[in-house]
Formats: structure tokens, C-alpha cells, sequence
């Protein structure tokens, strides 16, 4: 996993209280980075600028390798052994990791006048709002149902972030569907896998809205959107891009 953080400079906002965004990219090894090094097999021009521009740390060190403990410990602060969650990542349908009590990144900079944000994947647990306690199985797994129509609870809301957009989990694991300020965008109308030598994923249930060879880029732009929306704001923002 690659950390990037960036300053992002935007009218009316002051030196004392810079806009903030961070980068969570899954699967990007520090040596995929042609910043870090020139034998990289491809350029990452962008990227580049902001190490040259900024400061690159490189003595980096992980309690846990996986998505769902390092998001943990980006949002918390909080080694992730120290949660219930001794080994492994969560699923689509698991619940929240973060205490209720406990203070978030997001939280401090709301507290601190911000406006704040999270586009991309969350994977650290929320509440589906479920029906009763009916199951469905698909393969080998027995996953509760889901009220799609109802809010989620206990997500990014909860923890301190205005506006959130992305899904629960990975791109491996359904539902697969969009979640923009706790609502599921679209109501999953088809069953959806894939096992084959370019892209996997376990079947559940897909909404229209959500296809898994354009969700890189729907986080791009959701993102870009959202930094454009913030240009005429007095108030500085922080922007979570996992």
C-alpha cells in the first residue's frame, strides 16, 4: 500500500490551515514509484512531482500489511492489533471496526473548521440495515440480506466525514454497490462474478450503477469534483482518496 499526502493550495484559504488530501493506493509497491526508483518497469510523473515538491519518507514500517488494518490505523492513529480484528480483512457485509468513542482523523479536522471528505473504499465496517434475519448463500458462503432502500449506519458519517462516496470493501467483495452519504446509490438488480486471469470477484448482488472496470475512475473524478466544489469555500477542506 502507498500513503501520499498532499497540501493542496486553493483560493481564500491560509497558510495556517491548508487543504489536506490523502492518497490510500492499494497494490502499489514504494518501488512502482519511478520517485523512488529509476528502475521502476513505468514512470509515475505525477507522483513524482509531489515527492520533488514535498517531503518523501522511506524508513516506513506496517503492523499489518492488508486493507482493513491500515485504514484502521490511518483513521484512528491507533496500532490495528489493538482492535478485535486479530488477522485477515473484513467483507462487504462485515461490521464497524472504529469504537463509537473513538477519535478519528476526520474528526479532528472538523473540529478544527474543516470540511471533509472520503471518495473510494472504506473497509473498516458499517451497518447494513438488514431484513430480519433472513440469509442467502452464494457458493460456498451464507451472507445476511440486505435492505438496500434503507441508510447505512455507523460509516464514514459517523466518523467525522460531511460527504463520503465509495463502497464498503474491496473490488473482490460484493455487494457491489455505491454508497454516497450513507445511502446506497442504486438498488443491486443482478448477480454478478468473475474468476478469470485478469479480474476476480465473488459473487453477490450488483446495481447498474456500479462496474468494477470503471471504479478506478470513478474515484478519480469523484475526487477531482469534489476539490473543484471546495475552490469558493472560506473553509479549508481534508479529502480521504482510498
Amino acid at each position: 500500500l502507498i500513503f501520499i499526502v498532499s497540501a493542496v493550495t486553493v483560493q481564500f484559504i491560509s497558510a495556517s490551515r491548508p487543504n489536506v488530501v490523502i492518497i490510500l493506493a492499494d497494490d502499489l509497491g514504494i518501488g512502482d514509484v519511478s520517485a523512488y526508483n529509476e528502475n521502476s518497469a513505468w514512470e509515475t510523473p505525477n507522483i513524482d512531482k509531489l515527492a520533488a515538491s514535498g517531503m518523501s519518507f522511506s524508513d516506513a514500517h506496517t503492523g499489518a500489511a492488508l486493507c482493513t488494518p491500515t485504514r484502521y490505523g490511518i483513521l484512528t492513529g491507533r496500532y490495528s492489533w489493538r482492535t478485535s480484528l486479530k488477522s485477515a480483512g473484513y467483507n462487504g457485509y462485515s461490521s464497524p471496526l472504529i469504537e463509537d468513542e473513538r477519535t478519528t482523523i476526520a474528526e479532528l479536522f472538523k473540529g478544527q473548521g474543516y470540511q471533509t471528505a472520503i471518495v473510494g473504499k472504506w473497509h473498516v465496517g458499517w451497518n447494513w440495515k438488514l431484513v430480519g434475519s433472513e440469509i442467502e448463500a452464494y457458493d460456498d458462503r451464507i451472507v445476511p440480506v440486505i435492505d438496500f432502500s434503507q441508510p447505512i449506519r455507523n460509516g464514514p458519517e459517523s466518523q467525522g466525514f460531511i460527504y463520503s462516496y465509495g463502497t464498503l470493501a474491496s473490488l473482490s467483495s460484493p455487494p457491489f454497490v455505491w454508497v454516497g452519504n450513507s445511502r446506497a446509490t442504486a438498488i443491486p438488480n443482478d448477480i454478478s462474478v468473475n474468476y478469470d486471469e485478469k479480474a476476480f470477484w465473488r459473487k453477490g448482488p450488483k446495481a447498474d450503477d456500479f462496474n468494477h472496470v470503471e471504479v478506478l475512475g470513478e474515484i478519480t473524478d469523484r475526487s477531482i469534483e469534489y476539490i473543484g466544489q471546495q475552490s469558493g469555500s472560506e473553509d479549508p477542506f481534508f479529502l480521504y482518496v482510498a
